[in-house]
Protein backbone atom coordinates (compact mmCIF):
# COMPACT_ATOMS: atom_id res chain seq x y z
CA UNK A 1 0.00 0.00 0.00
CA UNK A 2 1.26 3.69 -0.96
CA UNK A 3 1.81 6.16 1.55
CA UNK A 4 -1.23 8.89 2.07
CA UNK A 5 -1.16 12.20 2.35
CA UNK A 6 -2.98 14.08 4.46
CA UNK A 7 -5.19 17.17 3.14
CA UNK A 8 -8.67 18.92 4.24
CA UNK A 9 -11.85 18.12 2.57
CA UNK A 10 -14.51 19.84 3.19
CA UNK A 11 -18.01 18.81 2.71
CA UNK A 12 -22.15 19.63 4.22
CA UNK A 13 -22.50 18.13 7.26
CA UNK A 14 -25.51 16.29 5.15
CA UNK A 15 -23.33 14.81 2.61
CA UNK A 16 -20.72 14.22 6.35
CA UNK A 17 -24.14 11.96 7.71
CA UNK A 18 -24.92 10.12 4.35
CA UNK A 19 -21.13 9.50 4.09
CA UNK A 20 -21.01 8.17 7.60
CA UNK A 21 -24.14 5.69 6.97
CA UNK A 22 -23.19 4.22 4.09
CA UNK A 23 -19.87 4.06 3.55
CA UNK A 24 -19.46 0.16 4.88
CA UNK A 25 -22.38 -0.64 1.68
CA UNK A 26 -19.55 -1.21 -0.94
CA UNK A 27 -17.59 -3.44 1.69
CA UNK A 28 -15.23 0.27 2.30
CA UNK A 29 -13.18 -0.64 6.00
CA UNK A 30 -12.78 2.99 5.99
CA UNK A 31 -14.73 6.42 4.87
CA UNK A 32 -11.26 7.21 3.57
CA UNK A 33 -11.53 3.77 1.11
CA UNK A 34 -15.04 4.83 0.71
CA UNK A 35 -14.06 8.05 -1.23
CA UNK A 36 -10.63 6.65 -2.93
CA UNK A 37 -13.11 4.19 -4.75
CA UNK A 38 -15.24 6.51 -5.55
CA UNK A 39 -12.55 8.94 -6.90
CA UNK A 40 -10.91 5.87 -9.30
CA UNK A 41 -14.68 5.07 -10.40
CA UNK A 42 -15.24 8.59 -11.30
CA UNK A 43 -11.51 8.87 -12.95
CA UNK A 44 -12.04 5.73 -15.06
CA UNK A 45 -15.54 7.63 -16.19
CA UNK A 46 -13.67 10.44 -17.41
CA UNK A 47 -11.16 8.63 -19.16
CA UNK A 48 -13.70 5.99 -20.80
CA UNK A 49 -15.32 9.55 -22.23
CA UNK A 50 -18.13 7.76 -22.58
CA UNK A 51 -20.90 7.12 -20.12
CA UNK A 52 -21.74 3.73 -22.05
CA UNK A 53 -19.08 1.98 -20.93
CA UNK A 54 -20.55 1.80 -17.45
CA UNK A 55 -24.25 0.78 -18.34
CA UNK A 56 -25.09 -2.77 -18.68
CA UNK A 57 -25.52 -4.16 -22.12
CA UNK A 58 -28.83 -4.53 -21.77
CA UNK A 59 -29.48 -0.41 -21.15
CA UNK A 60 -27.05 0.12 -24.08
CA UNK A 61 -29.37 -2.15 -26.30
CA UNK A 62 -32.53 -0.94 -25.46
CA UNK A 63 -30.87 3.01 -25.68
CA UNK A 64 -29.29 2.51 -29.39
CA UNK A 65 -32.52 0.92 -30.22
CA UNK A 66 -34.52 3.74 -29.23
CA UNK A 67 -32.14 5.55 -31.09
CA UNK A 68 -32.55 3.60 -34.05
CA UNK A 69 -36.02 3.80 -34.30
CA UNK A 70 -36.45 7.77 -33.12
CA UNK A 71 -34.48 8.56 -36.26
CA UNK A 72 -36.32 5.96 -38.58
CA UNK A 73 -39.07 7.35 -41.29
CA UNK A 74 -42.19 7.91 -39.85
CA UNK A 75 -43.65 4.87 -41.75
CA UNK A 76 -41.07 2.55 -39.83
CA UNK A 77 -42.52 4.25 -36.92
CA UNK A 78 -45.90 4.03 -37.53
CA UNK A 79 -45.58 -0.13 -38.43
CA UNK A 80 -43.82 -0.11 -35.55
CA UNK A 81 -45.45 1.60 -33.24
CA UNK A 82 -43.02 3.70 -31.82
CA UNK A 83 -44.94 7.27 -33.30
CA UNK A 84 -43.53 9.81 -30.69
CA UNK A 85 -45.89 12.73 -29.29
CA UNK A 86 -45.72 15.91 -30.53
Amino acid sequence: MSPKEKFPLYLSPEKKATLERRYQEDGSRSITGFIENAIDFYLDYLSANNSGLFLPSAVQSYICCFRHICHAPLTIRRMTGWILPG
